[in-house]
């Protein structure tokens, strides 16, 4: 369950609502009366050379360094 917060709250402190999604991980949601305008989320830094799960099992089938032909360069590269 993600957290709610009212922007008119005059106790909110964006500090204290910064250290409250480090500690737990959760999302933010901000309200202006009943409706939602914001939504402050953890950050969560990647490393670029770890595989995306959503290709595991993808390979590629052909010569990834083999010249193109001219007719699958774009026109205007040409």
């Amino acid at each position: 369950m993600e957290a709610m917060i009212e922007i008119n709250d005059e106790n909110v402190q964006l500090s204290k609502c910064v250290d409250q999604i480090e500690r737990t991980g959760k999302t933010l949601t901000i309200f202006r009366g009943n409706e939602p305008v914001a939504k402050l989320i953890p950050h969560k830094s990647t490393d670029p050379l770890v595989m995306d799960p959503m290709l595991s099992g993808a390979f590629f089938v052909d010569d990834p360094v083999a010249p193109l032909s001219e007719s699958d360069w774009p026109e205007i590269l040409r």
